[in-house]
């Protein structure tokens, strides 16, 4: 389903569902923003 957030059992990397065509889905990884430690 798309916007839906998948989650890697292997590495934990976090993928959300962009397209869903037929049988094929696309996805895209999610980026995960850091905190500011610069203050």
């Amino acid at each position: 389903m798309k916007g839906e957030i998948l989650s890697c059992p292997s590495c934990g990397l976090e993928l959300e569902v962009t397209e869903n065509k037929g049988d094929c889905v696309e996805l895209k990884e999610l980026g995960i923003e850091g905190e500011d430690w610069g203050e």
